[in-house]
């Protein structure tokens, strides 16, 4: 019996205490607007750590390529959606120190209308397979690549 209550003790604990692993994360954020009726939804893309937005998806932190970016209606039929301009943009610097940069995160307007289907819809994005790799150079130093780790040099 006491083996039992330490167990559930411990277990208890390591629950308590755990933490979930974050990384960079995709997921899609939906705000639905009816002020104007008929309606209108607008999906962005979230990238980072933190909901609902937390990076740009070019970024140098790591950047994220997409494979599909759709709108699934009740039907079950696919539009493709534009895919958001993945590029690096300059930063400037701040007249107060910070630095600012553009990005698209896929910002998309769906706009209701009298010829829309009553139902649900779905939109669904996914990503390619991408690598972030932490490594320390040869001088010790800290680096981080986007690539898989038998692609780092030095």
């Amino acid at each position: 019996m006491k083996k039992k209550t330490l167990s559930l003790i411990v277990g208890l604990i390591l629950v308590i205490f755990s933490s979930p692993a974050m990384a960079h994360t995709l997921w899609i954020n939906l705000y639905e607007s009816f002020a104007h009726p008929p309606g209108h939804a607008i999906v962005s893309l979230g990238w980072g750590h933190t909901v609902p937005m937390d990076d740009l998806l070019a970024s140098k932190a790591g950047s994220l390529q997409l494979a599909t970016f759709d709108l699934i209606d009740p039907d079950l039929n696919k539009t493709t959606l534009p895919m958001p301009v993945l590029k690096m943009e300059d930063v400037i610097e701040t007249s107060g120190g910070m630095t600012a940069q553009a990005g698209d995160l896929g910002i998309r307007k769906l706009s209701l209308t009298d010829k829309t289907k009553p139902g649900t819809y779905q939109v669904v994005v996914t990503s390619k397979e991408t690598f972030f790799t932490k490594y320390l150079d040869k001088k010790g130093k800290m680096k981080m690549a986007v690539k898989p780790l038998d692609e780092v040099k030095d």
